[in-house]
């Protein structure tokens, strides 16, 4: 799942290369602050989908990073309201 998701931040969502990398996590630049993107094989911890974390992030436009995720094969499991945050 850790590869997963390292090409999902970077390919999808911050569609960059990831600024620094180690065996237990993959870090993005984004502003202010380093994403960090937790390899749990390191640790063996067993991770199944949907049972990790959900990570924040602020974004100009919603609706188009909304629409790269679908467009790259990601299925939302929020609601819209969540999603939009403003309910």
């Amino acid at each position: 799942m850790y590869g997963r998701a390292k090409k999902c931040y970077a390919e999808t969502i911050f569609q960059k290369s990831p600024d620094m990398e180690t065996d237990r996590f993959v870090f993005f630049d984004v502003g202010e602050f380093l994403f960090g993107v937790f390899n749990p094989e390191i640790t063996g911890e067993e991770i199944t989908f949907g049972n990790n974390t959900v990570p924040t992030i602020g974004i100009n436009n919603v609706d188009e990073l909304y629409k790269r995720l679908l467009e790259a094969g990601l299925k939302s499991v929020a609601t819209k309201c969540q999603r939009y945050a403003h309910c």
